[in-house]
C-alpha cells in the first residue's frame, strides 16, 4: 500500500435534496471541511453516507466528488458493497478509474451465507480491481456476524484484502480480530464509544460518521493518544460518547442537523429515513448545548 490506512477516517455523509438527489455543492463543501479539519481519510457511501439507499450513478458521483475535492490531500475510500455482485464489480472498477485509494465492501446481507460463501464473495471482489480491499463488518445492519477466526481466514486467503472496518459494537470481538489478524493488515473501529480503548489495544484508527459534525474532536483524540496524553484523551472520549448518544435518533438526520448547527450543510436524508420536526431540532440543539457540544 502506497498510502497509509491509519488515523481518523470520516464516514462522510451524503447531502441530499428534498427530492433525494445528491446536492453536489454541499457534498463538495463537506469534503473541504473535513480536509481542513485534519482528518486522515474520507470513507464514502458507507452507512452514514446512505450508500445502500443510492442508485449506482449516485454512488459513482459521490465517489467522484470525494476524490476531486480531496485532491490527494487525504486517503479516500468508497464502500462498494451490494447484494448484487455485478453492481459491486461496476463500483469497484469505477473507483479504480477515478483514482480512489481503496475500497471497502459490506459482508453479504439479507441472505445469510456460510463462511465459505463469504470467503468466495471477497475473493471474487478482489479480482475486480487492484485497489486495496477492506471488509466492512457491521452485523447490526447486515444481520451477518463473522467470527474473528473467520475474518482472519478471509484476510489471509484473499490477498486483495488489506484490512477491516469492524462496526460490530463488540469490544471483545474487536480485540479478538486484533489477536487473529494476519500481520500487515489494518483494523479500524466504527464504534466511537471505545475509540480510545481501541487505539490503546492496537487498532489503526477510526472510521466515524460523527466526525461529519465534529471532526476536531476525533482528530484531537487521536493526536492525544499518539502523544501519550491519555488523561486528556479520556476526557475527550467521554465527550465524544455523550455526543453520539444524543445523535442516535432519528438515524442520520440528527447528525445532519448537528452539522447545520456547526455551519455545515448536511442536506436531507434519503427515504426510507425521515427528516426531523422543528420541535425535534430545537430539543436536539438544547441537548447538545447542555453538553457543550455546540
Amino acid at each position: 500500500m502506497t498510502k497509509k490506512f491509519a488515523g481518523i477516517f470520516t464516514a462522510i455523509a451524503t447531502p441530499f435534496t428534498k427530492k433525494g438527489e445528491v446536492d453536489e455543492n454541499s457534498m463538495g463543501a463537506l469534503v473541504d471541511f473535513q480536509v481542513r479539519s485534519g482528518v486522515n481519510g474520507i470513507y464514502a457511501c458507507g452507512t452514514t453516507g446512505e450508500g445502500v439507499s443510492m442508485t449506482l450513478e449516485q454512488r459513482k458521483r459521490v465517489a467522484e466528488i470525494c476524490v476531486d475535492r480531496s485532491n490527494g490531500k487525504v486517503v479516500v475510500m468508497t464502500q462498494v458493497g451490494d447484494e448484487a455482485i455485478e453492481n459491486i464489480k461496476v463500483l469497484a472498477k469505477h473507483a479504480e478509474d477515478i483514482g480512489m485509494d481503496g475500497i471497502a465492501s459490506l459482508t453479504p446481507y439479507y441472505y445469510k451465507p456460510d463462511d465459505d460463501a463469504v470467503l468466495d464473495f471477497y475473493r471474487e471482489i478482489g479480482t475486480f480491481t487492484d485497489l486495496p480491499l477492506f471488509i466492512y463488518h457491521i452485523p447490526p445492519f447486515t444481520g451477518l456476524s463473522l467470527s474473528p477466526k473467520t475474518i482472519a481466514r478471509i484476510m489471509t486467503e484473499v490477498p486483495a484484502i488489506k484490512g477491516i472496518k469492524d462496526s460490530s459494537g463488540d469490544f471483545k470481538h474487536l480485540l479478538e480480530i486484533l489477536y487473529y489478524k494476519p500481520k500487515g493488515t489494518a483494523v479500524f473501529s466504527g464504534s466511537d464509544e471505545y475509540a480510545l480503548a481501541g487505539y490503546i489495544s492496537g487498532i489503526d484508527g477510526s472510521v466515524t460518521g460523527y466526525a461529519n459534525a465534529f471532526p476536531e474532536n476525533y482528530v484531537k483524540l487521536y493526536s492525544l493518544f499518539t502523544k501519550g496524553e491519555i488523561d486528556k484523551a479520556l476526557k475527550l472520549q467521554e465527550k465524544i460518547t455523550r455526543i453520539k448518544i444524543e445523535l442516535r435518533a432519528p438515524p442520520i438526520q440528527a447528525l445532519k442537523e448537528a452539522m447545520k448547527m456547526r455551519g455545515v450543510d448536511g442536506g436531507f436524508v434519503k427515504k426510507p429515513l425521515r427528516i426531523m420536526s422543528a420541535a425535534e431540532v430545537k430539543d436536539l440543539k438544547s441537548r447538545l448545548k447542555a453538553i457543550d457540544a455546540i
